[in-house]
C-alpha cells in the first residue's frame, strides 16, 4: 500500500532524475541525417510527419521538399530541437509549467522523430513531481512501447506505483527483465524491489535490490540507490549485514546523495 511518505519520496526521486537529465550534454550535429533502407544518407534541414498519409516530408539542404515513406527509413539522426535548451533551463529552475509548455511544443513539432518521445518522458516526470501520476501515465501510454526512451519507462513505472497499479507495473517490469537492455533490466529489478517493499514483501524486495548490486555491478548509475535501499530493508528485517552495504556505499560512492543520507549504525 502506498503512503503519503512513499509518494513524497517518489516525487523527490523524480526531481533528482529530472535534474540528472538536465545535466546531460546537448546532442548537437552539423545537420540532421536520414539513412534510407538502401544505406544512402540524406542531409536535411527539417522533417515533418503527416499522420493521415503516414508519410514524412523532408526539407533538403537546398530548400526542396520531398515525401518519404516511413518504411523507406532505416535510421534518423535528428538535431536537437531549439526549444530543448529552453525546456531544460526551465526544469533546472523548477519552472515546471514553462517546461511543460516547451516540451509540449517539441512533442507536437517532432512527431515520430525520437524527440517527441523524449519530451513526453520528461513531461511525465514533471507530472509525477506535481503529484499527477494519472496524467503522467496517459502521457507515456501515447508513446508506442518500442519507441519509449529509458527515461519515459522509468517515469511510467513510478506513475504506476503511485496510482497503486501493482499488477500492471509488475508485468511491465517482468517484460523488461526478460527482454530489455541490461541497463533497463537493472532499473526494472530496482523498481520491482520498490514495488515489493511497498507491498510489504521485504524479503523479495531485498533480493531484488541485491540483484542490482551483484548481477549488475557494471551499471554504476544504479548502484548507490540499490545499496541504500537494500540496507534500509535489511534494517527492517533486523539483519546486521545492512551496515556492510552502507559502508560499501559510502566507500565506493562517497559523492552520491544516497551516501549522504546513509548512516552506519
Amino acid at each position: 500500500m502506498n503512503t503519503s511518505l512513499g509518494n513524497r519520496r517518489l516525487r523527490l526521486l523524480a526531481i533528482l532524475n529530472v535534474a540528472a537529465l538536465c545535466l546531460l550534454p546537448a546532442v548537437k550535429g552539423l545537420a540532421s541525417t536520414i539513412t534510407k533502407t538502401d544505406d544512402t544518407e540524406i542531409k536535411i534541414k527539417s522533417l515533418r510527419w503527416n499522420a493521415s498519409e503516414r508519410m514524412f516530408y523532408l526539407t533538403r539542404m537546398d530548400g526542396s521538399t520531398t515525401p518519404l515513406p516511413k518504411s523507406s527509413i532505416k535510421d534518423m539522426d535528428i538535431d536537437e530541437p531549439p526549444m530543448w535548451a529552453v525546456a531544460t533551463q526551465q526544469l533546472k529552475a523548477k519552472n515546471y509549467d514553462a517546461a511543460l509548455s516547451a516540451l509540449g511544443s517539441i512533442a507536437s513539432d517532432y512527431l515520430m522523430q525520437g524527440w517527441d518521445a523524449r519530451a513526453r518522458g520528461l513531461m511525465a516526470e514533471i507530472y509525477t513531481i506535481k503529484g499527477d501520476a494519472k496524467k503522467a501515465i496517459i502521457m507515456i501510454e501515447e508513446i508506442p512501447k518500442a519507441d519509449r526512451p529509458p527515461e519515459a519507462n522509468l517515469a511510467y513505472w513510478k506513475a504506476l506505483l503511485q496510482t497503486d497499479r501493482g499488477p500492471a507495473l509488475k508485468k511491465e517490469l517482468e517484460d523488461t527483465i526478460a527482454s530489455g537492455s541490461r541497463e533497463m533490466a537493472a532499473a526494472a529489478y530496482l523498481m520491482r524491489g520498490e514495488l515489493n517493499r511497498t507491498t510489504g514483501q521485504k524479503e523479495a524486495a531485498v533480493l531484488d535490490f541485491l540483484r542490482v548490486v551483484i548481477m549488475f555491478e557494471n551499471v554504476k548509475a544504479l548502484q548507490p540507490e540499490a545499496l541504500f535501499k537494500a540496507a534500509k530493508v535489511l534494517d527492517d528485517l533486523r539483519d546486521p549485514r545492512a551496515d556492510e552495504l552502507r559502508t560499501r556505499l559510502k566507500t565506493m560512492y562517497p559523492g552520491s546523495i544516497y551516501a549522504n543520507e546513509s548512516k552506519v549504525k
